[in-house]
Formats: structure tokens, C-alpha cells, sequence
């Protein structure tokens, strides 16, 4: 089914009312390969690394010939009472690797519409980034028991991240690797007693949305009819999913499939998302029309998203950060700015900070000296007003030197919350990673 301008409306306005459940696959997690210095995927690592440990042909091995070859091993060490298997060499490799995460999945994720987040991978790959965003999260794993369901609520503002297929740790089989560890999984889905019951009545009739799952087409049928509570009868007319996927000549029976199931396919996930927040950030624009450009005129005291604090050596740099932030559409309280002499400072500071969404301290080699300084004042107070927020994301520091943001000199709540740094080549875009959680 072709994702037209119609499709590409349905799609839009299902993620709009928080429908649409994102299942995330490992096409976005890669590892900076030491020796290279290129873009490594994970799968890809793991592979070579123990390929080369345990003597497989790297041009021939997967997960399930490595592991024929880990079992060979133990084998031959058996009197000498050495034995591994595939998980715990896995997971060794895990824990010294530092797993990244494409940011264009992040962006995707941060509009703050998706109160369930499904990912098909063992790795830890979203975490950071979501708790980046949302400041808290929910995490789930399936261990082939009905024990770790959904709660019965769930929220797009402190979404779930569930691993569907496991989260990789030591216990044998504990996530699934292998094509056998796939069947055994989706086996016990299909099972009443093991399959966890709140959320298989969520995902049914939900839009699903698999990004970077490039299944077999046999494995994916399968899958599609264990997620889809067992159906694939469409729910409703109109498009009721997207799958994106890598080209292939012998996908033509998948495509008749996606087809019947009214289940548009895009070709390449990254120009997927790349199309879709362009169109999202069309719809938001037509939907506020000229009122961000009103509100920065004639800024109403009730909205301020962002009060920014800063030390007067560092004001140039906040003036250009409270700009771009306006222009992305965030009201921005800055005190040069907005107070005039003949106003009570003390009292007004203290409102604005209490209005205020989010506090944004502007970090630098100035704010690290021990000094009796305004800005110090603002910080207290806003830590005073965080006690208020019962854990809600409040402060959203920034850093626009090399100063660190985990010295003492720096106050706690700070160095806890996720700070952005001005020389990041993502600095813009973490900026709207920002103003988005905000509205969510």
C-alpha cells in the first residue's frame, strides 16, 4: 500500500490522538568502531568480535553458527571445567561497549505522542536518550511469562519502553538472539498463560509503526500475527500500519501481504522519518498559525516556557540562545529583556520562576567561581521551586564553554538533569528535543 498524501494524513492524525505504537529494531543503535573510526551497527560488532573469539569464518557467521561454535569450545574445555554460551559473551561485550543511538530516532521520539514504545532489540540503545527527553521513563521487558506487564495507565509524557523480545543480561535465553530464540519467544506470545494480557489488548487495533525490523518474510508474518493479537483482519478501513524496511527481490509475497493488511511499506527508515518530521512540523506550524510570533511580542505571564539565568560576563551568549529559542517557538523570560527599572526585581524574578516550564542556567567558568553573584540567588529559588514539581523535568542547564558540568561547584539538581552543551553539532536540534517535551 503506497503511503500518499492521504496514508501520510491518517498516519499523522493516528500519532495526533495516540494510537500509534513505534517498534523500534536495531537499524538505529551503532557503536564508534575503535580501529576504523566509522559507524559500526551493534549486531554487526557482536558478530565480528566473537566470530574472531571463537575461530568462525567472519564472511559466513551469525549469532547461530557462533553459538554451534561456542558449544564446540566447551566441548573440548570440558575437563578443564571452563564453560560460556552466547549470552554471557554478549553481554561481556555489552557492557564495555558504548552503544549510540541515531538521533533522527530520538527526534522522532521526543514529539511526546507515544505512550507505549515497543523495541525488538536486547540492547539498551533508547534509554538515554528518552530519559533525556521526558526526564523519567517506564521500562518493560517480556521474559516469557505474563509477570511483567503494562500498568494499567499509560502516558505520552512519561512513556513505556518495553523490550519485546528480552533485554540482554547474563541468564541463559533471557532475550532473544537466534532464529530458535525468536520461535520460542513468539511461541509463548501466542500462549494464554505466558502472554502478558494488558498489553496485547493495547496493541490490538492500535497503528503500528516498525522501524528498522527487517524480518524474513515467513518470520515477519509471524510476528505481525502474535503482535496483532492474533488477526489479520484490518480493525478498520484505511491504513492501519507502516513498516520500513531495505529493498529486496524476494520480498514480492511480503508486499502482497502488507498490502492485504492495508500496511503501507517505505523503503528506507531514515528518509521515512526524515519525510514524516517535515510533514509534523508543517502540521504544527498551520495548527498555531501566527501565535508564537504574537506570544514573543506580547508574552503572556501564565506560558513562559523557559526562564533563562545567566551571569552578566555571559550575556551575549544567552542573548543568542534566548533567540534561537524563540525563533523555534518558545516563550523565553530573560530578565535584560524583560524588566524596566522602576519594577520590584526580587518579587518579579521569584513569580517568573515560579511560571516558568522549565529553568535554564546558563553554565560557564564565570558561574564555577565561588561568588556572591544575582544569578546564585535565581539558582536557589528555582531549587527551592523544583521541590514543587514532584519530579517532573524542570531544569534544562546549558553549558557554552568547557567548564564541567559535574563539579561540585555546580548544584546537584544540575548536574542530574541533562544538560546541552553550545559547541555539540546537535546543539539545534537538542534545543528542539527541548521544546518539544515541553509541549508534550
Amino acid at each position: 500500500m503506497d503511503i500518499n498524501e492521504r496514508n501520510w494524513n491518517i498516519l499523522l492524525d493516528a500519532i495526533e490522538k495516540e494510537r500509534v505504537v513505534p517498534i523500534i529494531g536495531d537499524e538505529f543503535y551503532y557503536i564508534k568502531d575503535e580501529t576504523s573510526g566509522q559507524d559500526i551497527s551493534v549486531q554487526d560488532y557482536l558478530i565480528r568480535e566473537l566470530a574472531n573469539k571463537f575461530n568462525v569464518a567472519t564472511e559466513n557467521a551469525d549469532f547461530t553458527s557462533i553459538a554451534d561454535a561456542i558449544e564446540v569450545e566447551n566441548i573440548k574445555s570440558r575437563n578443564a571445567g571452563i564453560r560460556t554460551d552466547l549470552y554471557f559473551e554478549i553481554d561481556n561485550l555489552l557492557r564495555t561497549a558504548r552503544i549510540r543511538c541515531r538521533s533522527n530516532i530520538e527526534d522522532f521520539l521526543s514529539i511526546g505522542k507515544f505512550p507505549l514504545i515497543l523495541t525488538t532489540s536486547f540492547v539498551a540503545g533508547l534509554e538515554s536518550a528518552l530519559t533525556a527527553t521526558y526526564g523519567d521513563l517506564k521500562i518493560g521487558i517480556y521474559d516469557k511469562t505474563n509477570r511483567n506487564d503494562l500498568g494499567e495507565k499509560l502516558s505520552a509524557t512519561t512513556p513505556t519502553l518495553y523490550y519485546l523480545f528480552g533485554k540482554s543480561s547474563r541468564l541463559n535465553r533471557s532475550y532473544m538472539v537466534t532464529d530458535d530464540d525468536f520461535l520460542d519467544y513468539l511461541h509463548t506470545w501466542h500462549n494464554i498463560e505466558t502472554r502478558p494480557k494488558i498489553i496485547s489488548k493495547y496493541l490490538n487495533g492500535k497503528f503500528l509503526l516498525l522501524l528498522g525490523c527487517d524480518y524474513p518474510d515467513w518470520l515477519f508474518r509471524f510476528f505481525w500475527h502474535s503482535i496483532k493479537n492474533f488477526s489479520f483482519a484490518p480493525s478498520s478501513h484505511g491504513l492501519q500500519g507502516v513498516v520500513t524496511r531495505q529493498p529486496n527481490t524476494d520480498d514480492v509475497e511480503l508486499v502482497r501481504f502488507l498490502s492485504r493488511i492495508q500496511t503501507g511499506l517505505f523503503e528506507n527508515s531514515n528518509a521515512f522519518i526524515a519525510e514524516f518530521m517535515g510533514k509534523w512540523e508543517k502540521r504544527i506550524e498551520t495548527e498555531n498559525g501566527d501565535a508564537n510570533d504574537e506570544s514573543s511580542n506580547n508574552q503572556n505571564d501564565n506560558d513562559i516556557d523557559i526562564f533563562i539565568s545567566y551571569a552578566d560576563e555571559d550575556r551575549e551568549q544567552a542573548i543568542n540562545i534566548a533567540t534561537k529559542l524563540t525563533a523555534l517557538g518558545a516563550s523565553v523570560w530573560f530578565d535584560k529583556t524583560a524588566l524596566t527599572s522602576s519594577e520590584r526585581y526580587d518579587d518579579i524574578i521569584e513569580e517568573k520562576i515560579s511560571k516558568a516550564k522549565r529553568f535554564m542556567p546558563i553554565i560557564s567558568k564565570t558561574t564555577m567561581i565561588p561568588a556572591r553573584r544575582y544569578y546564585r540567588k535565581e539558582w536557589t529559588l528555582a531549587i527551592k521551586e523544583d521541590d514543587y514539581r514532584y519530579g517532573m523535568p524542570y531544569f534544562a542547564p546549558v553549558v557554552i564553554d568547557d567548564s564541567d558540568i559535574n563539579s561540585e561547584q555546580i548544584p546537584k539538581p544540575f548536574r542530574e538533569a541533562h544538560s546541552i552543551k553550545t559547541d555539540a553539532e546537535d546543539f539545534e536540534t537538542q534545543l528542539k528535543k527541548l521544546i518539544r517535551s515541553i509541549r508534550s
